[in-house]
């Protein structure tokens, strides 16, 4: 328990943003869960550390509650199409490259879609007909 606590607090220090948010978005549902690396309450879906960045920016540390909200309905959205989470982070992804390239979350040019996903990405983004929300009308956090 104590080296549990340890590592918790190494953690904590070594990752300050993420010590801060208390919800976020989850990548494999699309509901909101308390903590970037907290396991999802509705699904069970526990983000890795090795990717925290990414769960930390989708967290209310970075984004506002109409934000996230909103990323939680495109998730939604592209869970109900596809069961294959891989696929899903794809499309999600693609979707944030052609519709908010200026929150530069995501390097264009460093995006390769495995071959297994070239078809079906640019396939579920036009089926989808994702929602997009206008980032300028937001306050930024």
């Amino acid at each position: 328990m104590q080296r549990q606590a340890a590592v918790f607090l190494i953690l904590l220090m070594m990752l300050p943003s993420v010590a801060l948010a208390s919800s976020a978005l989850c990548f494999n549902c699309g509901e909101l869960h308390s903590g970037p690396l907290s396991a999802c309450d509705k699904c069970g879906f526990q983000p890795d550390i090795e990717n925290s960045t990414l769960w930390t920016t989708f967290s209310d540390r970075f984004m506002t509650p109409q934000m996230l909200t909103h990323f939680g309905k495109v998730m939604q959205l592209i869970a109900a199409a596809t069961p294959d989470f891989e696929e899903r982070l794809w499309v999600f992804f693609q979707h944030l490259i052609e519709n908010y390239p200026e929150m530069g979350i995501i390097d264009p040019s460093s995006l390769q879609i495995p071959d297994k996903y070239r078809e079906s990405v640019p396939r579920l983004i036009k089926e989808l007909k994702l929602p997009t929300l206008d980032l300028r009308s937001i306050p930024r956090r």
